[in-house]
Parts: structure tokens; sequence; C-alpha cells
């Protein structure tokens, strides 16, 4: 069978993109024992990562406990910030931020404030830096506190962003940061500026993964407001951002990659200043966390990146695989009607003679097999009208049937269950 829409990864390609992240963050949080010694900003974006994703499991919510945790004790007592007090205070913002998106965070709490202020300079700068500006922005918006340090910040994150777009460029992160500010203040000549250099970033003949991922991540936030002749570009940009951060997570995460990728370089930074070429620094917690957010998103918008005819054309096959799988639904009941099912089971069933005992057990079967029959053919039924008409999920018909196989084997015994329960409920009860 030969797809006519646009191809791009499968939705089990998708799926390996994520169990593989899930993978990596699952280990990696496993090992934590110490927050500050194990780079807090990484992990304050794991937090941002499931938040956004909507990824859970015990290791993920045992982190964002202790991130918690962690948070409230710097804001607390600030003297105990580490040497790397930029770091920390990138971290307490984004996890504050993440916090309250999530409604998680208390409203007005002046704590952060008095935390970051002495950090800031007379332009507004916080830790004379563009990045650290943008989270405290962030961080201070989602708080409602709607007071002069805000709008200090916010005023040089704007000058910078409008005025010293240079600076935006500078660091691949930059983009994606600024971003929840554009979106955050609702400021949309921002987001266009950014749309443009994530175009442009993710076109290149050779991208650096840093470029590749965080441009494909603003276009695909942004995707709804292109044109769909724009949209191939976006789909092709997140495809090449996940599997090349999964390839690259596989990489580390292998026996041998043990031997060739080193500590995290965003930790251990004394020790990785002078790694030679042999040695390569572990993938980063923040694309690896940017990657589980996309794979949320890219499945979430895949309908919405398909060019007008593909997405026409998948509608299109839907409709007649829904067709002839509603013909088969009638024919089965035909054929059913023909055998004298469904079938009055109870009376023989109450019988005292064995051979209409047998019977009745027979007809019960038999109500059973019709039940799981349409109830099997009403699952594909749904799965071709979801999947591949509404969410687009999948291209053709041989991918429906491939994803939704393996929906299909996982709920076997409750599609074989159900069905033979009201079969024998109604005999009894009836």
């Amino acid at each position: 069978m030969v797809s006519v829409v646009q191809q791009g990864i499968t939705p089990s390609e998708v799926e390996g993109v994520r169990l593989t992240l899930a993978s990596a963050l699952k280990q990696d949080v496993s090992d934590l024992v110490i927050f500050d010694d194990h780079d807090p900003l990484g992990l304050a974006f794991y937090i941002q990562g499931i938040v956004q994703s909507g990824y859970v499991s015990p290791e993920t919510n045992e982190l964002a406990v202790a991130g918690r945790l962690w948070v409230n004790e710097k804001l607390e007592h600030p003297e105990l910030l580490s040497a790397y007090k930029d770091r920390d205070l990138n971290a307490i913002a984004l996890m504050v931020y993440s916090f309250h998106k999530r409604g998680a965070g208390e409203v007005g709490d002046a704590r952060f404030q008095n935390l970051v202020s002495p950090f800031v300079d007379q332009r507004g700068a916080v830790c004379d830096s563009l990045f650290s500006s943008t989270l405290a922005c962030l961080a201070l918006h989602v708080m409602n506190v709607d007071n002069e340090l805000l709008q200090t910040i916010s005023r040089f994150v704007f000058q910078q962003a409008h005025q010293n777009y240079e600076l935006v460029l500078n660091d691949p992160k930059n983009l994606m940061v600024t971003y929840w500010w554009a979106q955050e203040s609702s400021d949309d000549a921002l987001k266009k500026k950014l749309v443009r250099s994530a175009q442009e970033a993710v076109q290149r003949l050779q991208p650096t993964l840093d470029e590749l991922v965080y441009g494909s991540f603003v276009l695909l936030g942004e995707v709804g407001n292109m044109a769909r002749s724009e949209r191939r570009v976006v789909k092709t940009a997140v495809e090449r951002a996940l599997l090349s951060i999964e390839e690259h997570t596989n990489e580390s995460l292998s026996p041998l990659g043990a031997l060739q990728y080193g500590r995290d370089a965003a930790t251990f930074v004394d020790e990785m200043q002078d790694y030679s070429s042999g040695h390569k620094p572990r993938l980063s917690r923040i694309l690896i966390s940017v990657g589980l957010i996309l794979q949320a998103d890219y499945r979430q918008k895949l309908p919405s990146l398909l060019s007008n005819r593909a997405r026409w054309l998948q509608v299109y096959r839907a409709v007649p695989a829904t067709l002839i799988l509603l013909a088969i639904a009638w024919f089965v009941w035909w054929v059913a009607l023909r055998l004298g099912f469904p079938a009055d089971a109870k009376t023989p069933l109450k019988s005292h003679d064995g051979l209409q005992i047998a019977r009745g057990i027979g007809l019960l079967a038999g109500n059973s097999v019709l039940a799981i029959l349409l109830l099997s053919i009403a699952f594909w039924i749904y799965r071709f009208i979801v999947d591949l008409a509404i969410y687009g999920r999948c291209q053709d018909e041989l991918a429906v049937l491939k994803y939704g196989w393996k929906i299909y084997v996982a709920n076997l015994w409750p599609l074989v269950t159900l069905p033979t329960i009201m079969s024998l409920l109604i005999a009894v009860m009836t």
C-alpha cells in the first residue's frame, strides 16, 4: 500500500522517542541524591518538560517534590545559594514559573523578588544576562507581581529583544525562553521575529543540534498562525529534531557511550573545561526536556502540520475504510440473524434436561462471539475515524492497522471479557 500523504516518522517511531527520553530522564533522576550537586537548572528544565508534556511517573513525582523543597529552601535562606548564583537563580525562576503554570504556586509570593533584587543592575538585567532576565520576568509575571521590579526587568528584556536582537541569537536557548516571554506578554511582533530566526536556523545546510531543537520548538508553537504551505518545513524540522535527540540519547546511554561520553558539563565544569576531542559531554538535560515537550506537541498538532491536500486525503481515505467496516458489521449481523442469534439462552439453561442445558451454553457462547465481533469492528471504526480522519496520527490505512493492532492486543482481555459477562448477565437476569 502506497501512502498518499507527506511521508514522516511513524507513530511507533514517535512513541519510541518518548520512551527513550523518558527512560533517560528516569535513569538520571533515580541517581539524584542532593539537588545542588546535580545541575539544578537541568533539573528545573526536567520539571518544565514534565509539566508541559504531561509525562508522569514515580521518579518524576519525586523530582517535583525535591525541586519544590529546594526552591523553598533557597527562597527562605538566600545565603544558601551556591557559588554559581546565576545558575541557581535561573533554576529557581524556571521552577517557580513551572509550578505556577500548573496552578501549584503561591500567588503574590514576594520571596522571589526579594531573592532576585540584589542581582538586578541599573539597566534591569539579572546577572547581566538576557537568559536570566527572561526567566526572572516569567517567574514574576505568573506570580501576578505587578511591581516596579517586574517592569524594570521586562523593559530590559523588551529593549534587548527588539533593539539588540542579535543577543537573542547568541545562544539558541534564548529563542525558547524569549518565545515563552513573547507568549506571556502577548508580544506578536517579537513572535514574528523569533519565527523568522527559527525558520532560518532549521533550514541551514547543517544546523547544530541546539539550533534544530530550539528552532523547531518555536516553529511548532506558532504553526497554527502559518499558512499550510509553510508547515511542511516545520514538520520536517520537528521530526529531524526528535530523531536527533533520540539518537544522541541512545548513544550517550549505551555501555560503549559511557566510555566516550563524560560527565555533565554543566555540573562538573572544572573537569569538562579541557576534555579532549575523544570525550564528549553527555546530552543536555535541557534538550531531553524540550524533546519530551516537542514529542507531546507534535502528536497533538500533527494534522495541522500536513498540507491541505494531504489532510483531505487522510479524511477521504478514512471514509471508505469506515464504510467497509460498517458493511462488515451489517453482514455479521445479517448472518447472525439467519443463524438465530442473538438467541434466548435463559430458557434452555434453566431446564433440567442436560441436552437443553448444553444447547443453552452453546447459545450463550454464540451471543458472546457475536458481541465480541461487533465490539471489535466498532473498535476499528473508532481507530480509523480518530487516528486518520480527526487527529491524523497515521498516514494511511496500513499505519492505522499497525498502530491500532498494538492497542487492540493490549485491550484484548476486556474486549473478550466484557461482552461475555454482559451475555451471561442478560441470560441470567432477564
